[in-house]
């Protein structure tokens, strides 16, 4: 799963949404279409977050699984819609069902459920392996300005 030849680099991807350095949590895109994405994150076993979650016990905190989820879906909503950039994340469920370790590689699959121009409904899973680890449906939107 997520073998396939990179579509997108970590560069490609850094030109199609604003996130950097640690904030990037997609090394590439092995497929890609307007209904689907499939992209790889290698879990560093330094990463930041096995410091304090947990120590002893490393295990990648749900919230950065999401965020991984989030980054495909945008990916994704970019491949759809070129022009335009969502950030704000909506609404999110999701589920987890089993740790995700240092040096663990990741499989993240994102489908669109629907997709408008300043605003998008998805679906993602991440996989080790061929072991779900967790999945979510979001829905996400241009940031609006505060009055």
């Amino acid at each position: 799963m997520g073998e396939g030849p990179t579509i997108l680099s970590r560069r490609e991807i850094e030109a199609l949404i604003p996130h950097r350095g640690a904030a990037l949590l997609l090394d590439a895109v092995t497929e890609l279409s307007l209904e689907r994405l499939v992209a790889t994150r290698e879990v560093p076993v330094a990463d930041r977050w096995f410091d304090g979650h947990f120590p002893g016990d490393p295990v990648m905190p749900g919230v950065a699984l999401v965020e991984a989820m989030a980054q495909a879906l945008l990916v994704l909503h970019r491949r759809n819609y070129p022009s335009a950039l969502v950030l704000y994340l909506a609404k999110v469920k999701a589920q987890f069902h089993a740790p995700v370790r240092p040096g663990d590689r990741l499989t993240i699959v994102a489908e669109r459920v629907r997709f408008i121009p300043d605003q998008g409904l998805g679906s993602a899973r991440v996989f080790v392996d061929t072991r779900k680890v967790a999945e979510a449906e979001m829905g996400f939107s241009a940031a609006r300005e505060r009055a």
